[in-house]
């Protein structure tokens, strides 16, 4: 490597994050990336891994994409990078689809250092479209062991990442985890495609983090007895939604500044919640493990688990989320003698019978009229209710099967509930524009000019959720008015629309099977 560009590296880690120095496996994860190599980064929380590629991504001569699964993970390292001057911003669903175009536009006229993508963002047609604009200088994809299916945290649409890589010149890629063992290691290496990669492993150890096991009858109590002994910022991590509610209840009635966090709330209550914490206006988040993936907050001095997570992995990572400044910090595990029969309960819960998933899949596909062999041209609402009868299982195992069928390919989860209709254009955008300019009616010119600034641009090629109350209102409809109008257009092949309902919605990869095919083992 050339020595102008180590020296460039250094004067950047100097200049924005006032580090003398790199730390153990920075610099070898860094001389990689700045020699075109790919590059496996694993390096425990707080190890500073996100500087692995962004210090490259300032002496590079392009633009850095940076694959995130969280939101949140991606708002807080933006902020953070524009904070310190470097211009990032991020793409993500919920974006609405003017301000998405405008930071699409803005990047491909170099106006980046950084862009953070969802990886469903990045494979969307909408990115793909776009792809080639872009002058991608390197690709890091963060919390990496979500592309293994032996990681802690599996997401599917991690494995499809590599289909950008072409559109997007063959960049060199740096994947990387806080924690992997090598199985998840070797996973890395082959579901992203990396290319005899540097091999960067730091060191595991965290001395100023204290380990400690506390054995009690009664949890609360101890609980209470551990923050006692601590002062600072704490996460304590519990088991389920209730125990969460249960727990921020009685640490506020002893005086504790807390706030809550779990997959139940809304994304602006999450949002809301994690914000107060990180700026101290909290003391102590109580939080299941929805919490934490992401977050850089250095000043935690306690990480309280009220029972032991599924896996000694997923254990290391959450604790690891204490002392990130360095300094000393405690890692407390409550646990009793019950905890073993729940977790294996947990156990179960989690990988269902052969059987049982060939159920549920039969239950979806009967619930959609879907015969041996069709497939529907239009995503397939779920009621979770209707499948738990049709199966004799819990509505929470019949959604786990559903994921898990998922991952499988058989099929694709949509996220979010975000509306109770569906959208798609049947015309391209300039053949809709031709129509409206056709029609007599001046209201319902103005109609569907309205209509395709309010839907996003993803609608032409795929479909897209829309809440009909909300856009009916957008258009200073009634939502009757909506419906007549939308039929008018689908009547005339503009447009195909969907009235849902249910739980969540599946999008069939592949036709109806006759067996659905999973990997029992």
């Amino acid at each position: 490597m050339p020595i102008s560009r180590k020296e460039e590296a250094l004067t950047f880690l100097r200049q924005y994050w006032k580090h003398e120095s790199f730390r153990s496996g920075q610099k070898e994860a860094i001389q990689g990336v700045l020699e075109g190599r790919d590059v496996l980064a694993v390096m425990a929380t707080g190890g500073g891994k996100s500087v692995c590629y962004q210090v490259p991504s300032l002496v590079l001569d392009g633009m850095t994409i940076v694959v995130s699964p969280l939101i949140s993970l991606m708002q807080d390292q933006v902020d953070a990078l524009t904070s310190r001057g470097i211009s990032a911003t991020y793409l993500a669903q919920g974006i609405k689809p003017a301000q998405l175009l405008k930071r699409l536009d803005r990047a491909a006229d170099g106006r980046y250092r950084m862009l953070y993508v969802s990886p469903e963002r990045l494979l969307s047609r909408s990115f793909r479209a776009r792809a080639q604009g872009l002058s991608v200088s390197l690709i890091a994809v963060d919390e990496a062991h979500c592309v293994s299916v032996w990681g802690h945290d599996f997401r599917p649409r991690y494995r499809d990442i590599p289909e950008i890589y072409e559109l997007l010149g063959h960049p060199p890629v740096i994947a990387t985890t806080g924690t992997a063992t090598p199985r998840v290691q070797a996973d890395i290496v082959n579901g992203l495609l990396l290319r005899g990669p540097v091999h960067v492993v730091g060191d595991y150890d965290r001395p100023n983090i204290m380990l400690r096991l506390a054995l009690g009858s009664n949890k609360d109590n101890e609980l209470l007895q551990v923050l006692k002994r601590s002062e600072g910022s704490g996460i304590v991590y519990a088991g389920t939604r209730q125990a969460v509610t249960k727990l921020t209840g009685r640490l506020r009635k002893e005086g504790y500044t807390t706030v809550a966090y779990h997959a139940g709330l809304t994304a602006r209550s999450r949002l809301i919640a994690q914000r107060k914490w990180m700026k101290g206006k909290a003391q102590v988040v109580v939080a299941t493990n929805a919490f934490g993936m992401g977050v850089d907050k250095p000043d935690v001095r306690l990480v309280i688990h009220m029972e032991p997570p599924y896996s000694l992995e997923a254990y290391y990572q959450e604790a690891g989320r204490a002392g990130r400044d360095g300094k000393p910090a405690e890692a407390v595990l409550i646990t009793g003698a019950e905890d073993a029969s729940y977790q294996e309960e947990v156990v179960d819960r989690r990988y269902p019978t052969p059987m049982e998933v060939k159920a549920v899949y039969d239950a979806v596909c009967t619930a959609a009229l879907l015969a041996i062999g069709s497939m529907p041209d239009s995503p397939v609402p779920v009621e979770l209710a209707q499948v738990s009868r049709s199966t004799s299982l819990s509505p929470a195992a019949a959604k786990r099967i559903i994921n898990l069928v998922a991952e499988s390919g058989a099929w694709t989860v949509l996220p979010g509930h975000v509306g109770n209709g569906m959208i798609r254009f049947q015309q391209p955008a300039h053949a809709v524009r031709d129509f409206s300019r056709r029609l007599t009616s001046d209201d319902r010119y103005r109609f569907v000019v309205a209509l395709m600034r309010a839907v996003e641009t993803s609608a032409y090629w795929d479909w897209v959720p829309v809440d009909l109350s909300t856009l009916a209102a957008q258009l200073s409809l009634s939502q009757t008015q909506l419906c007549w109008e939308l039929t008018f257009l689908e009547e005339r092949q503009i447009i195909s629309w969907r009235s849902i309902t249910g739980d969540l919605r599946v999008r069939f990869n592949h036709a109806r099977a006759g067996s659905v095919v999973v990997d029992h083992d």
